[in-house]
């Protein structure tokens, strides 16, 4: 079963802290970051280590 709803993540970049919401397209282990895609199709790379919260959109 596979459930496809939107995803907000609070991260911290650079001394801020920015909103990034869409999909998880993919999860890479290896270098610790989520591809995370927009409602305008643009992929957001979000590394582990950055995230302070994330909620269901």
């Amino acid at each position: 079963m596979e459930l496809v709803f939107p995803l907000q993540f609070i991260v911290y970049d650079d001394g801020h802290f920015r909103d990034v919401t869409g999909l998880v397209e993919y999860i890479s282990g290896r270098t610790k970051q989520l591809h995370v895609v927009d409602n305008k199709g643009d992929t957001n790379l979000v590394k582990f280590i950055d995230i302070v919260d994330v909620r269901k959109k």
